[in-house]
């Protein structure tokens, strides 16, 4: 089957260009880098200036939460009292590294504390039972949850009755109905004025103990536990903006001077220099091993680690992570290798638009990892399920963009022995004999949805590169817009119609792709991870559009700039028709000046649900993009179709395109798929016909001829006898040596143009170019030629 990806630009409303334009020369940055600031939402100096260089200062202040001065005077009253404190958190990174956090101060306080961290095959998460008697065990007199509790409404009293006061600190979500607890630190409470929500367990935690510190004097180095926040803060997969910037910034900073044993032992043992650690660094290899110790045994090792002053404990500890992570990747493996071989078995991508794995072995506290794996791989919302100590079968679920599995689930609730997540994510526990009925409503509920447009992969970029801006400079200027992650993701350009050269497979297996970019006569090193299945499914021969990352390879103390490829397309679509339309309409609307906007209502579908509710009709396409994209999808659905080039020539029982009408279409139902305006002929293009407009029009491509590329092709006039005079052959011999975009349709506009500055006569005849040239007496301003004023004016 045909791959079908879209390429998209990301929506950027009211970009103030005067702006950018100031920005580069306020910050001496270049203008792309400008304009990606914007892109991100700024608008004021000061914004960039705190995005560029975060502070300390830039924290908001802790007291800001309603109940935090009521959580101090509780601690006051348990260090006058010499009460116990038990803190209670998740087995999660977020929760080992707030649970540190937390420790860390209170024990700086001589407040006897205890940390008690449930395990996720035996207890259960959150208060359950079974952790609810370990805690009343050890008679504190106080309970501060860390990263959950928000939910924990019967067992706060139970706690209650047992003559325990309990502050819930966390990050997620609350229910309609709160725990009647003593206090409770969590940004997304309703009515609580602190001004960042999107906080993770961990720095909430942090913003305690920077209360503490503030409210008790204390003379405490807060650097220690920033860092330990940074860690929460990166591996929860919280937006890094606001306060987490600041905080995962400054602690990425401060942890190359940690005297934690635990933390220096775990970066050296994951084989990183603790002076050049990224977010990505501790997303990818410190988070996950703090992450295994909970997911394979037991989160308290993780936490003796990082409390630990004992060399060999923690040389032993470090080493039991590193090793429980690589018993995570080769379970996540051998559950993503099984869950594809039962997809295969069963048919499922052919028999079910929700994909139900199932494996009587698979490791629970792996499942979810392997199900966004598959999620990702087969774009189709997954379940994976396994047997569970209790008789039930248990399952982690993983969706995709546009389909809100929480909601899909939520609609079978009555099934569930337990359940919960958000529209990306969930999990559930279900008896045996519920699963074909929940099975069965769930494909139901997803077919009446069609969720089938929604099985194509989007691949969105922030705008196409600026080729001046492509350089080693630029580059390093993105560098400073670290740390990235969600919220603040690298920014990623796009080049379309590009030449992919010295296309080879590098790596083990041939795993990752190595070549080369030209475009616009310049070759650019390229990579793209993972992508060597590539070489054997794509013909390199044809043009591709391409969405990358930039970064600066060092070699022997040269910088050079590489592409790093997040996804690639090729254009198997021969564009020779749709230039000459292009053309063709360019040159009918040339001496129109008037404009009308349709007033019919638009069709409020996306793209490709228009196609579907519309193929019986004639779909009009104007933009190339559009063009290329309809065409790919009719293929991608094997449908049979028909192009018509200006003028319809529609056939029966086909879906019938026409590109760039500029004839009478008659009487026609037709759906207009990408254009926002419309010249003034057009009106008596569609008189006849019934139309219809898809709400998201795209305008035309904006098309520039410079007098340099004028003089460019001038010269290069000399190699058409060379090409056999063959319009085609004479771009393709031209165009990758030049600087500009060079295409059949600037080809022919330059050859207007020249024409009517009487430098040339030309004829073109199946393709082959004649030219007579002029003497040229006097010099002539191209721009006041009629093409370029309508240019000008597009």
């Amino acid at each position: 089957m045909v791959e079908y990806k879209i390429f998209k630009q990301k929506t950027s409303d009211n970009l103030n260009y005067d702006f950018i334009d100031n920005l580069t020369k306020q910050f001496d940055i270049s203008y792309l880098s400008a304009l990606l600031l914007s892109i991100k939402g700024f608008s004021a100096f000061g914004e960039v200036e705190t995005y560029l260089n975060p502070n300390i200062s830039d924290l908001y202040d802790p007291f800001l939460f309603k109940d935090m001065k009521k959580v101090m005077e509780r601690l006051k009253e348990v260090i006058k009292n010499r009460e116990k404190v038990v803190i209670f958190s998740d087995y999660d990174c977020d929760g080992v590294t707030s649970s540190i956090i937390l420790y860390k101060v209170l024990s700086f306080m001589k407040i006897d504390t205890k940390i008690i961290i449930p395990n996720r095959f035996t207890n259960g998460y959150g208060l359950s039972d079974e952790s609810m008697e370990m805690i009343i065990e050890e008679e504190p007199s106080l309970v501060i949850t860390t990263d959950n509790g928000i939910t924990s409404v019967e067992e706060t009293e139970i706690l209650k009755d047992s003559g325990i006061d309990v502050i819930i600190t966390d990050h997620h979500t609350p229910p309609e109905v709160l725990p009647e607890a003593y206090a409770i630190i969590n940004p997304k409470v309703e009515g609580d004025n602190y001004p960042f929500s999107e906080l993770c367990g961990a720095g909430v935690a942090f913003k305690i103990a920077c209360a503490a510190v503030k409210f008790f004097e204390l003379d405490f180095d807060i650097s220690e536990i920033l860092v330990f926040a940074m860690i929460g803060t990166i591996a929860d997969i919280v937006s890094l903006k606001s306060e987490n910037r600041t905080i995962a910034s400054l602690g990425l900073d401060l942890v190359r001077n940690t005297n934690n044993k635990g933390l220096n032992v775990l970066i050296k043992k994951s084989d990183l220099d603790k002076n050049k650690l990224s977010c990505g660094n501790i997303g990818f290899q410190i988070g996950p091993r703090i992450n295994a110790a909970g997911r394979l045994d037991d989160a308290k090792k993780a936490v003796r680690l990082f409390l630990s002053e004992d060399e060999k404990e923690v040389d032993i500890l470090s080493h039991e992570l590193c090793e429980y992570n690589d018993q995570r990747k080769d379970i996540e493996e051998s559950i993503f290798k099984k869950s594809e071989e039962y997809i295969k078995k069963n048919d499922l991508l052919n028999t079910s638009l929700i994909l139900y794995v199932y494996g009587e072995d698979f490791n629970e506290g792996v499942m979810g990892v392997a199900a966004s794996k598959i999620c990702d791989k087969y774009n189709r919302p997954v379940v994976i399920m396994s047997d569970s100590e209790d008789g039930l079968i248990k399952a982690s679920c993983r969706s995709i963009t546009g389909f809100d599995i929480f909601k899909c689930l939520d609609n079978s609730r009555e099934l569930f022995s337990k359940f919960g997540g958000h529209s990306a994510a969930a999990g559930f526990s279900i008896e045996r004999e519920n699963l074909d009925r929940l099975i069965e409503e769930t494909n139901e509920y997803a077919k009446k949805r069609k969720i089938e447009n929604l099985f194509y992969k989007r691949v969105y970029y922030d705008t196409p590169a600026i080729p001046s801006n492509l350089n080693v400079k630029t580059s390093l200027e993105l560098e400073k817009f670290a740390p990235f992650g969600i919220g603040n993701s690298r920014s990623i350009l796009c080049l379309r119609d590009v030449k992919l050269t010295n296309v080879r497979a590098i790596g083990k297996d041939g795993t990752h792709l190595k070549f080369s970019v030209l475009y616009n006569g310049n070759y650019y090193d390229a990579i793209g991870f993972s992508m060597g299945h590539y070489l054997r499914e794509y013909d390199f021969t044809k043009s591709f559009d391409i969405v990358f990352t930039m970064s600066v390879n060092s070699y022997k103390g040269r910088e050079k700039l590489q592409f790093e490829i997040k996804d690639m397309d090729y254009h198997d679509v021969d564009l020779k028709e749709y230039d000459k339309a292009y053309y063709n309409n360019f040159i009918k609307d040339l001496d129109n000046e008037d404009y009308f906007y349709p007033e019919e209502e638009k069709l409020p579908y996306s793209f490709e649900t228009t196609i579907e509710e519309y193929k019986d009709k004639v779909l009009i396409i104007y933009n190339r993009d559009t063009f290329l994209r309809l065409i790919k999808y009719l293929r991608f659905k094997n449908y049979d179709y028909k192009i018509s080039y200006n003028e319809l020539e529609k056939e029966e029982n086909k879906i019938n395109v026409l590109v760039l009408p500029i004839s009478e279409i008659g009487e026609s139902e037709v759906v207009i798929l990408d254009r926002p305006e419309f010249n003034d002929y057009e009106s008596e293009v569609y008189k006849s016909a019934n139309i219809k407009y898809l709400k998201t029009s795209k305008p035309m491509r904006s098309v520039k001829i410079t007098r340099t590329f004028f003089l460019y092709l001038y010269r290069k006039f000399k190699l058409l006898k060379i090409t056999g005079n063959n319009i085609y052959e004479f771009i393709n011999n031209i165009r990758n040596e030049s600087d500009v975009e060079i295409n059949y349709f600037t080809v022919r506009l330059a050859l207007d143009i020249m024409k009517e500055m009487n430098i040339l006569n030309y004829s073109l005849e199946n393709d082959k170019l004649s030219l007579s040239f002029k003497k040229v007496n006097s010099k002539s301003d191209i721009e006041k030629t009629k093409i370029m004023k309508k240019l000008n004016n597009r």
